[in-house]
């Protein structure tokens, strides 16, 4: 059955019987013209150079606004074309951005492990390092388990997520992979 997410970057088609996920990026031109008028009228403290690349203040950032969604896109096709990774779920294809076409991975459920317990075992393992972005790693929406009990992280564009797996992904991989083996039926 087709599923349809929503994300504060991107809009997911979800094609089980064919195997992909589609991730479209989501566009905030109303935002993006606030960010920029704000600005423009001195309202906003907030260098030009934050302002651009999104730096401090990633909410305000003018190319959040604009293309914060084809940027996580390609980001997460061109990271796993250079780090391919077995903790990746794998990114086959960016068409520029606009479109994505990922493996296809069931979300975990809550029966697996709960969040925070995962959190705060992942959080020793990396010397805290996953609560530099708690909102990915802290969702079971952005793991799934594949049919041999491997564990593979869906979203994985934002830099700040892709700064964590670059460290510790061999870690994270080794971690879930033997809880997944000790919680299988015997």
């Amino acid at each position: 059955m087709i599923q349809f997410h929503c994300g504060r970057w991107r809009w997911v088609i979800v094609l089980p019987p064919l195997g992909i996920v589609l991730k479209f990026p989501r566009l905030y031109p109303l935002e993006w013209l606030h960010s920029a008028h704000c600005f423009i009228r001195g309202l906003r403290k907030i260098p030009w150079k934050n302002m651009i690349t999104c730096e401090a203040h990633p909410e305000s950032g003018l190319v959040r606004y604009s293309i914060g969604g084809i940027s996580d896109n390609f980001g997460e096709w061109l990271f796993y074309l250079q780090h391919p990774h077995p903790f990746l779920q794998p990114t086959y294809i960016s068409f520029f951005g606009l479109v994505n076409v990922q493996r296809y991975g069931a979300p975990l459920e809550e029966t697996h492990e709960r969040e925070t317990d995962r959190m705060k075992r992942w959080g020793q393992i990396t010397e805290w390092g996953v609560y530099k972005d708690s909102h990915t790693f802290g969702s079971n929406e952005n793991f799934c388990l594949d049919r041999d009990g491997h564990t593979h992280i869906l979203d994985y564009g934002q830099r700040k997520t892709q700064r964590v797996l670059l460290r510790w992904a061999d870690s994270l991989c080794i971690g879930f992979r033997t809880d997944a083996h000790r919680r299988s039926p015997s």
